[in-house]
């Protein structure tokens, strides 16, 4: 009987709730998955990598004639393994390996071994999205890149990160047509050689002067944070302001909810109930409520993760992202209750005191 009665004067609290949990849901798992994608790195890379560009000191460069060969063969005798990525506004890199493989998810055929960069190759490697861009040469599959024919030695599937997201194909960053045609140092690039990593770049440094854009300091959880915010901006501002007008609304919800159980009040007290006694009865019923609506506000919160929308990058409904969800919810309406309990039974006082 008395679950009907607490469900009978406690539609409002549970409608406003049940859509809290489902916009603190929503913003929590979104922002965790986003904060993920930020964390992984594009590219297979590690977070040991290490971004620089080269081209700052072109005097240098044009004066001793030095070219990505020449940058390259200085590298490898350090004796370190790396990957080294040259990457481009199109979204189409070049990759280089030396005692270091590169892995991407492979669909089919192989990725880069070492004789591709020994013998200047001329393989890529291209994503499934490319497929309809291979084209059929004397029984070869190849693909046209800037004017050269590359031979496709593999078909890789791209992360699911939205964020850091993957290049679209990987060719070889030694083949023959880079060697022959656009051998150019000047460029941006990626390396990964582990904890080794800033000694390459410091070689480099040495031997063709480079601008660091990007070093494994440079990626601290704080700087994470403020990405995300950064890229997600339009998405958590969305959030937030409604996050913030359900919470106004549940502070007026709240208070027509005490103020709809005064009788059952009046009655406690008479009986003999304290004014503590009342209060703690109130907060248990409200946690009793703000889970039920949780429950189903999160399961509807998944529903709607499922659907595809341009403005998230994806939801990560975790164990830790749900507990989170529902402290921060229940939170938030504990505070809604609190205040209003708190004017309540000042309110109370001063009547009493008044009669």
């Amino acid at each position: 009987m008395y679950a009907k009665y607490l469900l009978s004067k406690s539609l409002s609290v549970l409608i406003v709730t049940l859509f809290t949990a489902i916009f603190v849901s929503l913003f929590l798992s979104n922002f965790v998955e986003s904060f993920r994608m930020i964390k992984n790195p594009a590219d297979h890379l590690t977070n040991e990598y290490y971004t620089f560009s080269v081209g700052e000191n072109r005097d240098k460069i044009l004066e001793q004639n030095l070219t990505l060969t020449d940058l390259l063969s200085e590298l490898k005798r350090e004796k370190i393994g790396f990957v080294m990525q040259k990457v481009s506004q199109s979204q189409v890199s070049g990759i280089f390996c030396y005692e270091k493989s590169f892995i991407p998810d492979m669909i089919s055929g192989r990725t880069f071994n070492e004789s591709d960069f020994e013998n200047n190759s001329n393989t890529v490697l291209v994503s499934d999205e490319l497929r309809n861009d291979i084209v059929d040469i004397d029984g070869k599959k190849m693909f046209l890149f800037e004017n050269n024919y590359y031979e496709v030695i593999g078909v890789y599937q791209r992360s699911s990160n939205k964020i850091n997201t993957d290049a679209y194909a990987y060719y070889n960053l030694h083949s023959n047509n880079i060697i022959e045609n656009d051998n150019i140092i000047l460029g941006q690039y990626n390396v990964d050689a582990g904890k080794s990593t800033k000694l390459l770049v410091n070689k480099v440094d040495r031997f063709c002067s480079v601008n660091v854009l990007r070093t494994v300091n440079d990626n601290t959880n704080f700087e994470k944070i403020q990405k995300v915010i950064s890229v997600q901006s339009f998405t958590m501002f969305f959030l937030l302001l409604v996050l913030i007008m359900l919470t106004l609304n549940a502070i007026n919800t709240t208070a027509n909810w005490i103020d709809n159980r005064k009788s059952e009040i009046v009655v406690r007290k008479i009986t003999g109930a304290t004014d503590i006694a009342i209060s703690a009865k109130l907060i248990g019923d409200y946690v009793l409520l703000t889970s039920i609506s949780f429950t189903f506000g999160i399961m509807i919160a998944y529903l709607i993760s499922r659907i595809k929308t341009s403005i998230f990058v994806g939801f990560d409904f975790s164990p830790t992202t749900v507990v989170i969800a529902y402290v921060s919810t229940l939170t938030l309406s504990l505070l809604c209750s609190v205040i209003m309990l708190m004017f309540f039974n000042k309110n109370s006082i001063s009547e009493a005191r008044w009669k």
